[in-house]
């Protein structure tokens, strides 16, 4: 810790006068400015960093209302060197007292007690400083129970998410909903392991549909023909090009048919029928 001489004073300044610090001090040192300032009247308050002494590279000013207590200023490093400017902007001054103050060591705040300085930060391990800062975890070695009931009654049905990736999440009849900003498409592994089940309809007279799949362990394949013919699955990649299967259903006329296939992965699925013949089939997937 270090006092400043050229950027403290005891001497009250006159309206539109202004105290400026005598010269540059060199703060490359330091982790930390704390300026402490009394005075009676208003003031402006500028803080000037330079990178050679002879050119301003960054300052910033702040206008201060007069007010009995001392206050106190606590500033980062942000350049190699440092100089302190007070006006008087607002009428003659009767008692003016400032001190800059250069520290090694950051100053920590608690919000109970106020500052906390004189930290040494080299006997604690490197591993639990993050920018600055000190990282603080619980360790149990055991479970901590939770006493009483634990309400969710203040919980948002949908918790908006705001990034590129996720859009909501919510939580309703037992299952967690996690959705996506592009159909559920960068979400591929969360969200078909979680919202997974569902159906769709693969043939309906003479029109066949493709069905895209999500990551499914089980589908149930079943329907009704009004007349002979084999109908084949087919599997394809892009949803453009298919290929027959070994999976198919000779039927000799009308009648239901249903048959289930376990660990399928195909990502999308069409059946195709030998004969032209109105057929109704269906997909359960799970």
């Amino acid at each position: 810790m270090s006092l400043s001489l050229n950027n403290s004073t005891i001497v009250p300044l006159t309206a539109g006068s202004a105290f400026l610090g005598q010269q540059y001090d060199n703060i490359l040192d330091f982790a930390e400015i704390n300026i402490s300032i009394k005075c009676d009247v208003g003031y402006t308050l500028t803080y000037i960093y330079s990178q050679d002494k002879l050119s301003i590279d960054y300052q910033t000013s702040q206008v201060i209302v007069a007010q009995v207590d001392t206050k106190f200023f606590k500033l980062s490093v942000n350049d190699r060197y440092f100089k302190l400017k007070i006006e008087a902007t607002n009428g003659n001054m009767s008692v003016l007292n400032v001190q800059t103050i250069y520290k090694s060591v950051p100053t920590f705040v608690d919000s109970e007690s106020g500052p906390i300085s004189n930290v040494n930060l080299d006997s604690i391990n490197q591993s639990l400083l993050d920018n600055g800062g000190l990282k603080v975890s619980v360790v149990n070695a055991n479970d901590i129970p939770i006493v009483g009931i634990v309400s969710v009654d203040n919980f948002p049905a949908v918790q908006s998410i705001q990034n590129d990736s996720l859009t909501s999440m919510s939580f309703n009849l037992n299952r967690l909903n996690v959705l996506d900003s592009d159909a559920n498409t960068k979400l591929t592994n969360i969200y078909n392991i979680v919202n997974s089940r569902g159906q769709a309809q693969m043939i309906d007279g003479n029109v066949f549909t493709s069905v895209q799949l999500p990551n499914v362990k089980s589908c149930s394949f079943y329907g009704n023909v009004e007349g002979a013919t084999i109908l084949t699955l087919k599997f394809s990649a892009d949803g453009v090009n298919f290929y027959s299967s070994q999976y198919s259903v000779n039927m000799s006329g009308a009648g239901n048919f249903g048959f289930v296939i376990d660990g399928l992965c195909a990502k999308w699925i069409m059946f195709s029928s030998s004969n032209v013949v109105n057929c109704i089939a269906f997909v359960d997937f799970c």
